[in-house]
């Protein structure tokens, strides 16, 4: 189970390793937050590159996570996500990787901003839609009443 918290991220430098639309779709939830992030793939979605942030096209090598606080691993290769997070583990860095939850430290939950407020909704990682589906009820519901 994981314990719902709200981590100030603004001054930490989070690592994406993968530049598709795994990485595209956790990008856009982190970077309410925080503009330090950094994608190391050997390739990227134009649309990842648009976002303006530190991509370095290469394949990725546990020296990328020198400067990391924080890791999303967000490759279509298991191993390379197997390899990337017993990396992050042997630095104590928080790990998160896209689509195994038994290896996340922490999992993104679905978000909604509105103003000073954010609202989470997350199940933890058993079931991702059901999580937006609430979360779109309740930002329909804060739109109409704040």
């Amino acid at each position: 189970m994981y314990l719902p918290i709200n981590l100030n991220i603004s001054q930490k430098r989070i690592l994406f390793v993968g530049g598709g639309a795994v990485c595209l779709h956790k990008i856009a939830a982190v970077q309410k937050f925080t503009s330090s992030i950094t994608i190391v793939s050997k390739e990227f979605l134009p649309e990842v590159i648009a976002l303006g942030f530190n991509c370095i096209t290469k394949d990725y090598d546990e020296h990328d996570l020198d400067t990391a606080d924080i890791v999303y691993a967000c490759t279509n290769n298991t191993d390379i996500n197997i390899q990337i997070h017993a990396d992050a583990k042997r630095r104590g860095l928080l790990i998160n990787v896209a689509d195994n939850p038994a290896l996340c430290d922490f999992i993104s939950p679905a978000l909604h901003t509105q103003g000073n407020i954010t609202v989470a909704v997350s199940s933890g990682g058993t079931d991702v839609k059901k999580a937006v589906r609430i979360r779109n009820m309740i930002r329909e519901f804060l739109t109409e009443h704040l």
